[in-house]
């Protein structure tokens, strides 16, 4: 059975309008296959409109990575550091992540610390440049 290699959340940080996205997150396994949901900053439950309530659902894409993909994405998550303990992050505005790895037995591994920036830091712009893509999200 497979176990969750990595789960990385993208949060949006920046000004957005009610229907902008507002987290997405990958969930990946160590055999590759792969979910990505994200989630809008409005509720579905406040829009009354159905068309607009179509928008602001959660979407869900699911798949599998090829293996060379994902052979290259184990490489970089199994990095040694992450981020240096004395790294600072600031700022508050734009895009920040959150990313986990996991040990077998489901415990984790390693992690990015809170909701930051990564820019700069090569081995978390690596990792995340590794995951499958979320701008393919089908209209529900």
């Amino acid at each position: 059975m497979a176990s969750i290699l990595l789960t990385a959340v993208k949060h949006n940080w920046g000004l957005r309008w009610a229907y902008d996205w507002d987290t997405i997150e990958w969930t990946i396994c160590d055999d590759g296959y792969y979910s990505v949901i994200t989630q809008y900053g409005t509720s579905p439950k406040i829009v009354k409109d159905n068309l607009l309530k179509s928008l602001v659902c959660p979407k869900i894409l699911t798949g599998k990575m090829k293996e060379s993909e994902l052979a290259e994405l184990k490489e970089a998550v199994n990095a040694e550091i992450w981020r240096p303990p004395d790294e600072i992050i600031t700022g508050f505005d734009g895009v920040a992540w959150e990313l986990m790895s996991y040990k077998a037995d489901g415990s984790i591994d390693k992690s990015s610390g809170p909701p930051g920036y990564i820019w700069g830091n090569v081995v978390l712009e690596a990792i995340v440049s590794l995951l499958p893509p979320e701008d393919e999200m089908p209209f529900q």
